[in-house]
């Protein structure tokens, strides 16, 4: 999974998303999988985002042209 670019595991995205949020209380999020991404990864993030107490959460519904869940 990544961050802005950065791949990270589910820990180390919490640690960088609460630091996010405290400097940002108002802080959206947009979740962005791939057709290969298994659903309880995503539901994984979203428990995780919860837990971090970010209200704004989103899923995109439009891919990148190429299919890939990240841009480079």
């Amino acid at each position: 999974m990544f961050l802005n670019k950065e791949q990270v595991d589910l820990a180390s995205l919490q640690e960088k998303v609460v630091a996010m949020r405290v400097d940002d209380p108002d802080l959206n999020i947009v979740i962005r999988g791939s057709g290969h991404a298994k659903y309880r990864g995503i539901v994984s993030v979203m428990d995780m985002l919860q837990q971090a107490n970010v209200g704004k959460v989103n899923l995109a519904t439009e891919p990148f042209p190429d299919g890939a869940a990240k841009k480079d």
